[in-house]
């Protein structure tokens, strides 16, 4: 029986009935994994409480989110001693929100997520597509020596469930030469930092339109806009890019089946700022969400 904390202050300070509800959010509150400068476990009750503050209109989309149906039910609990244990509890939960036709939207937390999630989603679509903002590229065999699922594995892990062309990585510009070398004939579609100008145009073209699943680490911006996650880099999107992005991604898909927002650090956000810009980040991705989508 998968156990499930119940909010504090559910997001945005209130709560719609589950069975009323389309979009149902979701704690994924671990960093068990975070070797350097741990702390997005805290995440999901720092943006739920910034959530009572950020005024609840998307202006990019045009949306009021308190009018859309959005459900908190609260953070998987989690097993400190035992990542699979915690990874089975979210990957049922998740399971349990898409067969219940409902959008699942998972604050984290630290990127592990994505391969539970991914498998939850398998179990009710055959073909799935996922759609990442990253500025790492996380495909490391093993992370530290022996690791096998961290934050720094887990593309490689999800590419493993999910085989040749069903990644779409965005926004990459740091990694390393062993990542470079793992990559060898795997099929995953890169578009690095450096040639987003250039190749931004191409790329969107050839996203899927079908079962999308997008998966957003907050470092995929600049770290003049969020600057508390464990490793920033330079010459990320800005906040009005990543807006542009998401919204052609909506506009163009016919399926968005669920999304994450991983790697926010409220041990790192001196003043409160980064907090404040991940909750309208939330919203705006939900505005746009609902407004092509529902």
């Amino acid at each position: 029986m998968v156990k499930i904390i119940p909010p504090t202050i559910p997001f945005r300070g209130f709560n719609n009935p589950y069975h009323k509800s389309h979009y149902v959010i979701i704690g994924y509150p671990y960093d068990g994994t975070t070797v350097y400068r741990p702390g997005s476990r805290l995440a999901p009750s720092y943006i739920r409480k910034a959530s009572t503050i950020v005024d609840q209109m998307s202006c990019f989309s045009n949306i009021n989110v308190d009018s859309i149906g959005i459900h908190d039910v609260g953070d998987v609990e989690i097993v400190y001693d035992d990542l699979r244990a915690t990874m089975r509890a979210l990957e049922s939960i998740v399971f349990q929100v898409i067969k219940d036709k409902k959008v699942p939207i998972i604050m984290g937390g630290e990127h592990t997520a994505l391969l539970p999630i991914i498998k939850a989603v398998k179990k009710v679509y055959n073909i799935v597509n996922v759609i990442i903002f990253d500025a790492h590229m996380d495909f490391y065999l093993e992370w530290p020596e022996g690791s096998k699922i961290t934050y720094a594995t887990v593309i490689r892990r999800v590419y493993e469930e999910l085989g040749d062309d069903r990644i779409f990585l965005i926004g990459v510009r740091a990694y390393n030469e062993d990542e470079i070398n793992n990559l060898g004939d795997c099929k995953i579609n890169v578009l690095y930092m450096k040639d987003l100008s250039m190749k931004l145009e191409e790329f969107i073209d050839k996203l899927p339109k079908e079962n999308i699943y997008m998966s957003v680490d907050v470092d995929v911006l600049d770290p003049s806009v969020i600057n508390a996650v464990s490793h920033p880099e330079p010459g990320g999107l800005t906040y009005r890019e990543f807006i542009n992005i998401i919204k052609r991604i909506f506009r163009n898909s016919r399926k968005v089946i669920g999304i994450d927002i991983v790697e926010y650090n409220p041990l790192l956000d001196l003043n409160g700022n980064s907090a404040y810009i991940v909750t309208r980040l939330i919203y705006d991705i939900i505005g746009f969400l609902y407004k092509y989508n529902h």
